[in-house]
Order: C-alpha cells, then sequence, then structure tokens
C-alpha cells in the first residue's frame, strides 16, 4: 500500500471514519451513501477552494510587489494541497475505491497524450492536450 494511502487509512481508522471494500457505496442504504457522497463532497471542495484563495493571495501580493508578505499565503498554498490530497484519498477510502489502481491507469492514459513524434501538445494557456494515442483509463471494473 501507498504510504500516502496507509497513512490516511490510519487516519481513518484512528477517527472512526468509514473506510469501505470496492462495491460497497452501491450497497448502502440511501440516507448513509448520500449523507457520506454530500460530507466528502464539502470537504474536497472546502480544501481545494482553500487552496485556490491562497494562490490568487499570492498572485496579489506577487503584483503588488509586497513579497515578504507572501510567506503566509505560500504556507496556506502548501497546506491547502496538501489537505486537498488527503481528503481525496480519504473520499476514495470511505467510497470503497482503490485509488491506487486508479491512479496507475490514469497515469498510463495521461502519457499516451504525446503526439505521433512523442512530443507533449499543449493549449495556450499550457494544459497538455491528448496526441492521436490517446486512450481513456478504463476504470469500469474498479467501481
Amino acid at each position: 500500500m501507498n504510504e500516502w494511502v496507509r497513512q490516511v487509512k490510519d487516519f481513518h481508522e484512528t477517527y472512526g471514519l468509514p473506510v469501505k471494500k470496492q462495491g460497497e457505496l452501491g450497497q448502502m442504504d440511501f440516507e448513509e451513501m448520500k449523507s457520506l457522497l454530500e460530507l466528502r463532497s464539502r470537504l474536497i471542495k472546502e480544501e481545494a477552494n482553500e487552496t485556490v484563495e491562497a494562490m490568487a493571495d499570492y498572485v496579489k501580493l506577487t503584483e503588488e510587489n509586497r513579497l515578504d508578505e507572501r510567506k503566509d499565503a505560500h504556507k496556506e498554498i502548501l497546506d491547502g494541497i496538501g489537505d486537498t490530497i488527503v481528503v481525496c484519498i480519504g473520499a476514495a477510502l470511505a467510497l470503497g475505491i482503490d485509488i491506487e489502481e486508479v491512479m496507475k491507469r490514469i497515469y498510463a492514459s495521461n502519457m499516451s497524450k504525446l503526439d505521433k513524434d512523442g512530443k507533449p501538445i499543449y493549449r495556450e494557456d499550457g494544459k497538455v492536450l491528448k496526441g492521436p494515442n490517446f486512450f481513456n483509463p478504463n476504470l469500469v471494473d474498479l467501481m
């Protein structure tokens, strides 16, 4: 088990948070399932929003040449990214998702985005685009 997943699993077990097996989400009582998904959605959104706000603060302070004041914003970016990863791994554990296998398959898919010459293709803003050999990750059997 990946160290990050193991650590979040340990946190969940220590604090009595759910760690489900694959397929258990679909077997849950509707209200329990709804509550779990709503909580996990709120946690992910909260941490992601805090990260985005910290990044905007960092840009603003830089733009205003208040470079000595960026330390707190930088710390909040680090904390936000870390917390977002933790809540996403926690969501995977709570929903019975094999996040390690999901990530392996997404990695393989992402690496298939290269063009026919093995070079990356970028959108104007820097986003990596899909090349001719791109394939979607097969995740159906993990549901």
